[in-house]
């Protein structure tokens, strides 16, 4: 049996009307009529970070996805600068390097290859962090940095859908 929305009282569901209160009843066409609260559905769940269609959680953080406006992903490059320099230095020493060789000190030779791998190495150590980039009617914000890529994207894939589930 239906309750009255103004007093809580149970209301006959042949009335329209509350015999409490007086107030209007909500019929089983007003009820259909209402719009359903939809269930929270969860797009992802993987390494501490959650995403549904109605919440973004994260390091602890939980986002309104209502608040969310637009997401991508950022790409931010390191710097290799360091190590294309002491690349260029070894192998300038190694140049040098070959002739002190033919007069007997290999110490310059070995000391460019000795640079040149070790500036090769910080180069290859040295790979994109790869974030999520959220917008807002407060702004953007930067969350959930890795380094690999596939794992951004899904969150990224999972908060559009999310948006979109939104409408």
């Amino acid at each position: 049996m239906p309750f009255c929305m103004s007093c809580g009282t149970e209301v006959p569901p042949a009335s329209g009307f509350c015999g409490n209160c007086g107030a209007r009843s909500v019929g089983n066409a007003d009820a259909a009529a209402r719009p359903a609260v939809s269930a929270e559905q969860v797009l992802f769940n993987q390494n501490g970070v959650f995403v549904s269609n109605s919440r973004y959680i994260t390091a602890g953080q939980t986002y309104a996805m209502a608040g969310v406006t637009s997401v991508k992903m950022f790409v931010e490059q390191p710097s290799r600068t360091g190590p294309v320099i002491t690349m260029i230095l070894g192998g300038l020493l190694i140049l040098g390097g070959l002739e002190s060789l033919m007069h007997g000190n290999p110490l310059v030779l070995l000391v460019g290859v000795v640079l040149f791998a070790l500036g090769l190495w910080i180069f290859k150590k040295r790979v994109p962090i790869y974030s999520v980039l959220l917008h807002s009617a407060s702004g953007e914000q930067k969350v959930n940095q890795s380094t690999v890529r596939g794992f951004i994207e899904q969150i990224v894939a999972a908060l559009n859908q999310a948006i979109v589930a939104r409408g």
